[in-house]
């Protein structure tokens, strides 16, 4: 019980005894009962079959297309159902960046046009009938998206729309032999793609690169599906970033400013530079090799020391980072394009100055330029244009390293703020050491005073489903990056607490939450000790019961940890499941 008087706002975990010592007191306060037992009370209808159909058109022999940049581009196709169907969602090949929200949209024909083409420009013979936000999966080229709701699809032929909002994926160059898929069910033959939905004159023949999932009949539409909320607590980040979404942006914020990090040997204070400034290229500067997305190693005359080790070389991108070793390409989908993800993940230290879509070798562009100065390594992005070509839209940039201090300055003189794509547009500035590194939310460059980063890093106590929480499967609630050799629990409830969750402060664990009401669920043992007891493994298996789709269950953990605060607890993020009859 809790013993320090009842906290101001109830606590769903004031049951938690408060020394780490009791901790076994906890698990004797559980219920024997299981949540799938509770689960199967709520309802005894027969299970329905959670059977996926699938088409997939997946073309082969010619070459790929990038989808245009805008928030509405469309791939045509013609698809006759030979059987009622229900559209349940689709996968699909795509470059957009991990974390950029997005959706997909299916259009068809109205009764009595039985073809796109002819129509791609006449928006008054098409109907949206389903539509879905994109997820992204550890395989971040393949996503998928769930439509919100089924589009039953009666016999016949109909010209077909697939609309991509906010989101870059790849079409085929189809030709005779590859741009026709069937089996009993349907058939599609493909293709067109506008870069512009009912607005833009097509070019034809580009195929839908995918597959499409369905019920057969017009069956209840029931997506299982997976989702986090709320973060882990105790992270220690030695990263930090901004995005940038428009050309304009970039430059409102950036221009004449400069950022110092200040090595302390264990990693930086990022403050607003003092007394730094420009310093223009001489004539001796060194002009790197112009190019598109490539790096260019630069050797340094003596070691540079930087949080976590030191180099004698830099590699230094054409798109606006420098890194201690070559990583032409940050980890994620489409990555020469900026986004955090790649920042946060990459194998290699990472300045990002300005992580941005650049092209040296674009016809006028300026060149990246280096040089020493006293104790200066002075990289310059001198007047290096921003894709697309042939815009005139150069920025100039810096990046000073200093070889006896270790200290690192971002000085940007003028960012473009012309831009050009609605996508290509976007920056990234920051930095990370090597190896994956915690979330711990963007900084504004234009506010920032001081940011203390610190290695080695810590990652939060983070817990994720595996498989899709379909009804009659077994779902696996992996918990990880636990510190030190001990104890925790895996809990389950049916009542979530939104994000940012309730602060733990009130029983000595600051800035861990609860995001689940364990009054209302169950807690697991989980462990790193070895047999016999269990692992960090907790195993979620769902009835397979058709009455329960929709059903929500919500899971998080906590993990002992007397290092972290005087309650000696993490707690981790939490997972939302949605059961239901079929999932992607």
């Amino acid at each position: 019980p809790w013993t320090g008087g009842r906290p101001a706002v109830r606590s769903p975990w004031v049951a938690l005894p408060r020394p780490p010592g009791h901790w076994p007191g906890f698990l004797a306060k559980e219920s024997p009962m299981q949540l799938r037992h509770a689960v199967v009370s709520l309802a005894l209808a027969a299970f329905a079959s959670a059977q996926n159909n699938s088409l997939p058109i997946l073309p082969t022999g010619n070459a790929y297309l990038w989808g245009p940049p805008n928030t509405s581009t469309q791939v045509f196709l013609d698809m006759t159902v030979n059987t009622t169907i229900t559209l349940q969602g689709l996968t699909y090949t795509g470059i957009t960046p991990i974390g950029t929200p997005g959706s997909i949209e299916i259009w068809l024909t109205n009764p009595g046009t039985t073809t796109y083409v002819g129509n791609e420009l006449n928006p008054g013979v098409w109907t949206q009938v389903a539509s879905g936000p994109t997820a992204y999966p550890v395989t971040p080229n393949v996503p998928s998206v769930v439509f919100t709701a089924g589009a039953v699809i009666t016999p016949g032929t109909y010209g077909v729309a697939v609309r991509y909002n906010n989101v870059d994926c790849l079409f085929y160059l189809g030709n005779g032999t590859n741009q026709t898929f069937a089996n009993a069910d349907l058939s599609v033959t493909c293709g067109a793609t506008q870069s512009g939905a009912f607005t833009v004159t097509p070019f034809s023949p580009y195929v839908l690169f995918g597959t499409l999932y369905y019920g057969l009949g017009a069956v209840a539409h029931n997506a299982a599906s997976k989702a986090d909320y709320g973060a882990g607590c105790n992270a220690s980040s030695g990263s930090y970033y901004q995005r940038f979404l428009s050309a304009s942006a970039t430059a409102a914020a950036l221009n004449g400013r400069a950022l110092t990090h200040t090595f302390t040997g264990t990693g930086y204070v990022v403050a607003p530079s003092v007394g730094i400034t420009y310093i223009a290229p001489s004539a001796s500067a060194v002009a790197l090799p112009a190019n598109n997305n490539l790096q260019t190693a630069i050797t340094l005359p003596s070691a540079f020391s930087f949080p976590g080790g030191s180099t004698t070389q830099l590699h230094v991108s054409t798109n606006g980072y420098v890194t201690d070793v070559p990583m032409q390409a940050p980890p994620g989908a489409l990555s020469y394009l900026p986004h955090e993800y790649g920042l946060l993940n990459g194998a290699a230290t990472m300045w990002a100055v300005a992580f941005h879509d650049y092209n040296s070798a674009e016809v006028g562009s300026g060149l990246v330029k280096w040089e020493q100065v006293g104790n200066l390594i002075v990289v310059t992005w001198d007047g290096v244009e921003s894709y697309p070509a042939p815009l005139l839209n150069p920025s100039v940039l810096q990046a000073q390293f200093d070889l006896v201090t270790g200290e690192v300055h971002y000085v940007w003189v003028t960012m473009d703020a012309v831009g050009g794509s609605p996508y290509h547009d976007q920056t990234v500035i920051g930095f990370s050491p090597g190896g994956p590194s915690p979330d711990v939310g963007p900084i504004d460059a234009t506010t920032l005073t001081s940011l203390l980063l610190t290695t080695p890093e810590v990652l939060p106590l983070t817990l994720a489903a595996g498989t899709p929480p379909v009804l009659g499967t077994t779902v696996d609630l992996t918990t990880s990056n636990e510190v030190g050799t001990n104890l925790g629990i895996n809990f389950l409830s049916l009542t979530a607490i939104p994000a940012p969750g309730f602060d733990l402060g009130v029983i000595g664990a600051p800035g861990c939450r609860a995001l689940v009401d364990t009054n209302v669920g169950v807690g697991n043992l989980i462990a790193n000790l070895g047999a016999p007891l269990p692992g960090m493994v907790s195993s979620l298996p769902l009835p397979a019961t058709a009455a329960l789709a929709g059903t929500v269950v919500v899971s998080q953990s906590v993990w002992l940890d007397p290092t972290a605060n005087a309650f000696g607890i993490t707690a981790s993020n939490a997972t939302r499941l949605t059961l239901g009859l079929f999932g992607l």
